[in-house]
Parts: structure tokens; C-alpha cells; sequence
């Protein structure tokens, strides 16, 4: 069964709430590619977003917030190279890698404690994240698959796991975020993207 599809003009919130809820995925864009979301302290739905990706289980999750001070009061560590990089791309195509705090579950934490965090700077993924709260995330495709840049692409690829999707058209991006790891002794470029190594760079050396 294919998940009830909303668009921007219509009342798309209360249905993509609810869906979470009953631990239910949603399909939501944000300015790089489309992502499939579940509520990190719905461990089902976690779980769902694993089974719906074909993701192994030690390749931990991203975490969606809605504000740069919302990604901040998740993680335990907050280093001055974070706090750079933070303050320039947030909103904005960058994962940070980061200590995760102790309020965040197990589900979406790596092996190491750490958490990868992101600000999408979508308008709609953030107004959903606000009456949310942080969401579980992955880009909408299943593992080792292109990721989609339009609704029709992410309802092809996930869609039978997916309870209901909010279309705004075709992605502006259509290339993943930068994940960057933090630590106390620098930082390291896990995955290239929307930000290239010199960007990051040039906002550290500021």
C-alpha cells in the first residue's frame, strides 16, 4: 500500500504528526534530497526506518532538529570547531558528528556515543521538526540506491513502509549533506557533499 501523499497547500501536518506517533515513517524534503523520518524515542519506529532502508544496524542514523539550539541541547560535547560550523551552515546541507547527550536513545546513537546531527534548511522539514521534536532520519531510498530528489522518486523506492509523505516538488539540492566529525583535537570529513572539504575549512580558519 502506497502512503497518503500531501502537498504544502493542504492541511499535511496533523497527518504526518500522527503517522510518527503510531510509529509510522514519513516522507519529508529538505533542501538536499528527500529523507525518510521516524521519532527517535519511538524505538518501533526506528527500527521500521532500518527494516524500510535495508540499513544495517550499526550504521547509525542521522537526527533532524528544527533549530541550531534544539541540535545543541543534543549533544553532550559542544567544541568550538562545532559551535563555527553550526553558526555558518545551520540551516543547512551539514551533519555534525558530535558526542551524543545522555537524553538521546539508544536507537540513534553509534557505538561510540556520538550522534550526527542536522538543520535542514527546508521551511516544511523544519515547521514539522518543531511540532515534532528531533526526527530519526535517512535519505529516502533503500541502502547503497541513488537517493531521490523528487516525492514520486522516495514513494518508489520506500513506499509500502511508508505511512505519509509530504510533496513540495523536485529537491534544490539533489546532493546530500557534508558529514562532518567533531572531536576535542579537530574534525573529520566522513562524507562529502553539498559542502566541500574547502568550505568547511574556510569556516574553521575564520
Amino acid at each position: 500500500m502506497t502512503p497518503r501523499i500531501w502537498r504544502p497547500d493542504e492541511a499535511w501536518l496533523a497527518p504526518l504528526l500522527a503517522a510518527l506517533a503510531a510509529d509510522g515513517l514519513a516522507l519529508v524534503p529538505t533542501e538536499t534530497v528527500y529523507g525518510v523520518v521516524a521519532r527517535v524515542d519511538r524505538p518501533a519506529g526506528v527500527a521500521a526506518l532500518y527494516a524500510a532502508k535495508g540499513r544495517p544496524a550499526g550504521q547509525p542514523l542521522q537526527v533532524l532538529v528544527g533549530s541550531p539550539a534544539a541540535g545543541r541541547a543534543l549533544a553532550r560535547e559542544w567544541p568550538p570547531s562545532a559551535r563555527a560550523l553550526a553558526d555558518r551552515w545551520w540551516p543547512g546541507p551539514l551533519t555534525l558528528v558530535v558526542p551524543a547527550a545522555d537524553a538521546l536513545p539508544a536507537e540513534v546513537r553509534a557505538a561510540d556515543g556520538s550522534v550526527g546531527l542536522r538543520c535542514p534548511d527546508h521551511e516544511l522539514a523544519r515547521e514539522l521538526l518543531a511540532a515534532a521534536g528531533p526526527l530519526a532520519a535517512s535519505s529516502a531510498n533503500r541502502a547503497g540506491e541513488p537517493p531521490a530528489n523528487t516525492c514520486a522518486e522516495a514513494v518508489a523506492a520506500l513506499g509500502e513502509a511508508v505511512a505519509a509523505a509530504l510533496d513540495d516538488g523536485p529537491v534544490r539540492g539533489g546532493v546530500p549533506s557534508s558529514v562532518v566529525r567533531i572531536a576535542r583535537g579537530g574534525w573529520e570529513l566522513l562524507r562529502a557533499g553539498a559542502l566541500t572539504t574547502a568550505l568547511i575549512e574556510a569556516t574553521l580558519d575564520g
